[in-house]
């Protein structure tokens, strides 16, 4: 059987795990959202391999106000090399 989805594990701010379940929300069938651990902003994302570039196209637009690494000072670093991930998928 061929696997239609792909998972994903990302860390965020534990008080954006809200609003992140909410923007996915809006965008009908994009991923769905499971919180793993909600103290250290873990969650898993199960997406439809058919959307997996705009989930990407979505994770780049609100990365930076999803990051846990906002105050760290790699953070604008963390942010290049992901973009920079993202464009070369």
């Amino acid at each position: 059987m061929v696997d239609l989805f792909l998972t994903f594990f990302l860390r965020i701010r534990p008080e954006q795990i809200s609003l992140f379940r909410f923007l996915l929300e809006g965008y009908d069938g994009l991923a769905v959202l499971s919180t793993l651990d909600a103290k250290q902003g873990l969650v898993r994302l199960l997406v439809p391999k058919s959307r997996s570039t705009e989930l990407w196209q979505l994770l780049d637009a609100i990365c930076e106000d999803l990051s846990p690494f906002k105050d760290n000072p790699l953070h604008d670093k963390e942010i290049l090399s992901y973009r920079n991930f993202v464009n070369n998928c």
